[in-house]
């Protein structure tokens, strides 16, 4: 009876440190998997908070008004949107229709819209991707704009005003 006890207690010894040691591989793919999602935060899409528009109008690489003309769901939690470009603001676009990807319900058919765009070109899409900079799309309607409140502060949320100044801003 000792003998079976010593070698039980034998055996749990040896399953312990077993378990304790480093396993060399696992560690290597945990170190890999961190240095790809590093690389994937350098390299993707970055997520910037603006705090102000002139900093917005700054980074935007083309600022559209345009027409939404239709939309389709696009993976799980986006939607292709087709806006027809009704006025430049900043950056020159050949195209008159873009598709743009955001969240679903960020913009309807046959609402005009203001967008602070990015572009993206990939060998897996025949036509560029373009996405809004950081809740940035704007809803014109009449001479009124309707957006994130941090952007239309001093009379911005007036359509004129709002160009105007993204002309001075985007031309400096």
């Amino acid at each position: 009876m000792r003998i079976l006890s010593s070698f039980i207690t034998i055996c749990i010894f040896l399953l312990i440190m077993v378990g304790c040691q480093t396993n060399e591989s696992s560690s290597q793919i945990i170190n890999e998997l961190e240095d790809h999602d590093s690389q994937y935060v350098e390299e993707g899409e970055k997520s910037v908070i603006y705090e102000d528009l002139e900093t917005l109008v700054a980074d935007a690489q083309f600022i559209v008004v345009g027409e939404v003309e239709g939309l389709e769901d696009y993976a799980i939690d986006g939607t292709k949107y087709k806006v027809k470009i009704t006025q430049q603001l900043k950056g020159k676009l050949e195209e008159d229709v873009i598709d743009v990807y955001e969240r679903p319900n960020d913009m309807e058919i046959n609402q005009t819209v203001l967008l602070f765009l990015e572009r993206w070109e990939s060998e897996f899409y025949p036509d560029p991707l373009f996405n809004a900079l950081d809740e940035s799309i704007m809803i014109i309607k009449n001479l009124d704009v309707k957006g994130n409140e941090k952007f239309l502060k001093d009379n911005l949320n007036f359509k004129n005003n709002l160009i105007k100044f993204i002309q001075k801003e985007g031309s400096s």
